[in-house]
């Protein structure tokens, strides 16, 4: 079965019902990605970097750990390439939607489009939600561009009328970028250790035996 070709001929009209419809099925594919990364540890080691910034503004966006952008490429960009095919003009657009977008989402104006759009569009408000340190706001609003997959999967949260504050207070505080790189591969060792301490301790094969 061939992949759906979404070349126009590079008229406007054509080229803004491509964009349009790989925005809609990238945020698909970067919502459960996302919302994946806060569920599992593991994955979260990836992404914490990004979330640690307290003073949260435009360069956030570009606050991530190489290994954010690796898996990205893994469980967004790949399938979607197999899935579509683009035009060159296709891609350039989208790659400047999405970067203008992020700094948009990030930028530390108290912004919402209201409870109707708002449950459409993102807005930065809504994402600072999604930055906040606060307990009742953990685990909402992950979709980057379309809101109304939070509404339909549960996840929205509504923006109030004050900012929250930003940052994550479950890391070690990096002071330079020696460690910042090895972050999560520092985690990822402290998992397997402590994994394999407890399947020792459990009677499992490689437990240490009395002489």
């Amino acid at each position: 079965m061939d992949r759906p070709d979404l070349r126009r001929g590079g008229t406007l009209w054509g080229q803004f019902i491509a964009v349009l419809t790989v925005t809609l099925v990238h945020d698909v594919f970067y919502y459960w990605h996302h919302r994946l990364q806060h569920k599992f540890p593991a994955a979260w080691l990836t992404h914490v970097i990004h979330h640690a910034d307290e003073d949260m503004g435009v360069t956030t966006g570009y606050k991530h750990h190489w290994t954010d952008d690796a898996l990205r490429v893994l469980t967004i960009f790949v399938p979607m390439g197999l899935i579509f095919k683009l035009e060159p003009v296709t891609i350039f657009w989208l790659s400047f939607l999405f970067a203008f977008h992020q700094l948009f989402l990030h930028s530390n104006i108290n912004l919402s489009f209201g409870p109707v759009i708002g449950r459409i569009i993102t807005s930065p408000a809504q994402h600072r939600v999604h930055h906040s340190r606060l307990r009742r706001h953990w685990d909402k609003n992950f979709a980057a561009t379309w809101s109304f997959l939070d509404v339909i999967f549960g996840t929205y949260f509504h923006p109030p009328k004050e900012a929250p504050p930003t940052g994550v207070s479950d890391r070690a505080p990096i002071t330079n970028l020696v460690e910042g790189h090895a972050y999560p591969f520092i985690g990822w060792y402290e998992m397997a250790r402590e994994r394999l301490a407890r399947y020792r301790a459990a009677g499992g094969r490689g437990a240490s035996t009395p002489n």
